[in-house]
């Protein structure tokens, strides 16, 4: 339902982000937007994180990557609150509207042995890492762990995609609204077999 109401409102969501990339309230919209994307609404911060990069030349991308991050990882936590003590009322409502409660479901298979890394890979993917952060709190997780494999996987993603538009400016728009859910997934499984083997062969 959420979901196929921001598809309707992209072109919108868009106009809106660059209009408001260049003005005074720029940082207060980019946190404010990473913080409930990653708990509340998915609407992703790269709507205003990219234009925000374009006004400036780029200039302190690695400082708005950290920052995006950083809010995101705050806004995570916020999601394991709803987990571990509202699941029963905004947590389930939230699942409902995002229509993922199949995707919520499986997701308790992947914390059993493996919390950091599929925090970790939610956080950087764009799997909807808000229902991960509720069930990180419904499931108990670690809330250090939960709280370094959020902020790591965000800042990962980031600072690769602040990096490409310090490189090639506004054409990786067109790279990202195409190619970044397959770019990311293939990175992903590189860096998960990265992992396996060095864990269990070096």
């Amino acid at each position: 339902m959420i979901f196929r109401l921001l598809e309707k409102k992209k072109e919108a969501l868009g106009i809106w982000a660059i209009k408001h990339a260049e003005g005074s309230h720029a940082k207060f919209w980019l946190g404010f937007i990473a913080f409930i994307e990653a708990s509340l609404i998915p609407i992703p911060p790269i709507i205003i994180f990219v234009p925000i990069l374009l006004a400036s030349k780029a200039r302190k991308w690695f400082y708005y990557a950290v920052f995006t991050a950083f809010f995101s990882a705050l806004g995570g936590f916020f999601g394991y609150i709803i987990g571990f003590v509202f699941f029963d009322t905004v947590g389930i409502w939230l699942i409902s509207a995002h229509e993922l409660q199949e995707e919520f479901n499986a997701i308790s298979v992947s914390f059993e042995k493996y919390a950091f890394v599929a925090i970790f890979i939610a956080a950087f993917t764009p799997i909807p890492y808000e229902i991960f952060a509720i069930a990180s709190g419904l499931f108990k997780i670690n809330p250090l762990i939960f709280i370094v494999a959020s902020f790591l996987g965000r800042l990962l993603r980031y600072v690769i995609i602040g990096y490409l538009v310090k490189l090639y400016g506004k054409h990786v728009l067109i790279v990202l609204s195409k190619y970044f859910a397959q770019t990311s997934l293939i990175f992903t499984a590189l860096l998960v077999l990265f992992v396996y083997y060095f864990y269990f062969f070096l």
